[in-house]
């Protein structure tokens, strides 16, 4: 038996698949009343066609398996959004903690150890606050030590001659005039030139 041409296989693919115009159609009936080998490959190529057709069928899920299928699909769906929804909500409301308790802190912090009085400026006159004074240290070395508003050194500024550490201390005390004048709501003079 001699093998069937490449061609004549796919003209009898297009033959199957009614692919083919009338004239052509006409010339493969002919050929296969004729040619007992084209015949074969016709009869060969329809059986390969119901098994794959069988075995697709075989593979495909039935009407109650899709929609079973179909309802896990959308329950997994809903699932995912109702966590996402919760993720959100629970995201939204720590940044909503988190900001309440930076303020609570930020004002439990301010209006905590504060003396009432320490706003308050009396008249023109400058309150000196505590240890503002300039220590001469051993080696001829000057310095300043800044405290916060319940006395304690916060830190040490240090400086070479007496001079520059009493400017230091007279800038640190107009600065902090300034700052509880403001604070006191009083008119702050910025700059006398115009």
């Amino acid at each position: 038996m001699n093998p069937i041409p490449e061609f004549d296989l796919e003209l009898l693919e297009a033959y199957l698949d009614d692919a083919l115009s009338p004239s052509q159609v006409q010339h493969v009936a002919q050929r296969l009343l004729s040619e007992p080998e084209l015949a074969a490959a016709m009869h060969d190529l329809r059986a390969e066609r119901a098994l794959r057709t069988a075995v697709w069928r075989s593979v495909d899920p039935s009407d109650a398996e899709a929609s079973c299928l179909a309802g896990r699909v959308a329950a997994c769906i809903r699932r995912i959004e109702l966590r996402r929804r919760i993720l959100r909500t629970v995201r939204i409301g720590s940044a909503v903690a988190a900001a309440i308790m930076v303020f609570g802190g930020g004002w439990f912090l301010g209006h905590s150890g504060s003396d009432p009085s320490a706003s308050e400026v009396p008249g023109d006159r400058m309150p000196i606050p505590p240890g503002l004074a300039v220590h001469t240290q051993a080696g001829g070395r000057f310095e300043v030590p800044l405290k916060d508003q319940s006395g304690r050194v916060i830190a040490v500024q240090k400086f070479a001659k007496e001079d520059e550490a009493r400017q230091f201390a007279d800038d640190l005390l107009k600065c902090e005039f300034r700052r509880r004048q403001v604070q006191a709501g009083g008119a702050v003079l910025v700059s006398d030139r115009f």
